[in-house]
């Protein structure tokens, strides 16, 4: 996906403080297509948060290696939404929890696996999108990870043939399936923890402005935002 700004300043012509990178990924983040908007259960929380706390921001969408990267490498960056896991802890200021899901392992109907946990599945390649969390933790222990550039192409692997288990998140794995109309080929063999995605900024962003955006939040917390916002999508 080619890389726009979105201008959704609070100050309109102020410069930004904040770079802000993402990728299409309903529902929680929905790019539309001219690259003007975006949208979804994460989206929507960030921006609610960045007008709360009267921080000025753009939104840069890209694929998800790009964005991930960006705000691991720039200062004044932060990509949402990313999973937190052991093995990023140390990469980024998790600065809010953005949803939550479940890792899980699918496969297709049509293949027969006597596979009942995750460590069954150690001299088998697996599917996966390229540097997300499931990527990313698969690696870190030892799992053998066919990686997709993108989320579409990891389940088309599966789906191909190429391989016969795709790792992925319940919630975008539900949203991908539908638009794929392909429930009825694949099914969730077995799920391996929960994970909350955040909006994880860049080591060097100020702290200042990283105590806003945590306050604001609370705020949201307590009057119901949040589940307000979750409702708008049927989550």
């Amino acid at each position: 996906m080619a890389m726009a700004l979105l201008a959704l300043s609070t100050a309109g012509t102020a410069a930004p403080k904040l770079t802000l990178t993402t990728e299409h990924m309903p529902p929680y983040n929905i790019v539309s297509g001219d690259l003007h908007e975006v949208t979804g259960t994460a989206a929507d929380r960030v921006k609610e948060v960045m007008r709360r706390a009267d921080i000025d921001y753009v939104i840069v969408p890209s694929g998800w290696n790009r964005a991930i990267k960006l705000a691991q490498t720039q200062p004044g960056t932060c990509v949402f939404s990313a999973g937190r896991i052991p093995e990023r802890e140390k990469l980024f200021k998790w600065v809010i929890p953005v949803a939550e899901t479940s890792r899980a392992i699918y496969t297709r109907y049509a293949f027969p696996t006597p596979v009942t946990r995750l460590e069954d599945l150690k001299d088998q390649p697996i599917s996966v999108y390229r540097n997300d969390a499931n990527s990313v933790y698969l690696k870190a222990h030892g799992y053998h990870v066919s990686e997709s550039e993108s989320f579409e192409d990891s389940l088309t692997a599966l789906l191909a043939g190429r391989v016969d288990y795709w790792a992925s998140d319940r919630t975008g794995a539900n949203g991908l399936l539908n638009r794929k109309f392909a429930h009825d080929k694949v099914h969730l063999l077995l799920s391996f923890g929960q994970v909350e995605l955040y909006l994880a900024c860049n080591p060097e962003v100020n702290d200042t402005l990283v105590a806003r955006i945590r306050a604001a939040y609370r705020k949201m917390e307590q009057d119901g935002s949040l589940q307000h916002i979750d409702a708008r999508y049927g989550q």
